[in-house]
């Protein structure tokens, strides 16, 4: 989040929010979150079916379509622990 944002700034985050939380809710998406001090970086742990895939997806979100957000890399992720509860 930028420290001090505009209003389009602050629309544009939610509109980000809600695109994670749509694909969050249908399943594809299992991890959103950041850090809480600076620098502040996100994540978002999903399901593609290739690094194509992926990489649109991260693309197609509306904060870094609209530049608010910097897109620094999309990696493939194994899980090897995670709890359920």
């Amino acid at each position: 989040m930028p420290v001090s944002p505009t209003d389009d700034e602050i629309r544009i985050v939610g509109e980000h929010f809600k695109y994670l939380k749509a694909h969050f809710d249908s399943g594809e998406v299992f991890l959103v979150g950041r850090t809480q001090e600076a620098p502040f970086v996100g994540i978002a742990i999903f399901e593609a079916v290739d690094a194509a895939a992926a990489r649109e997806f991260a693309e197609a979100d509306p904060a870094i379509k609209a530049g608010v957000f910097r897109l620094k890399s999309v990696q493939s992720y194994q899980v090897a622990l995670m709890r359920t509860e």
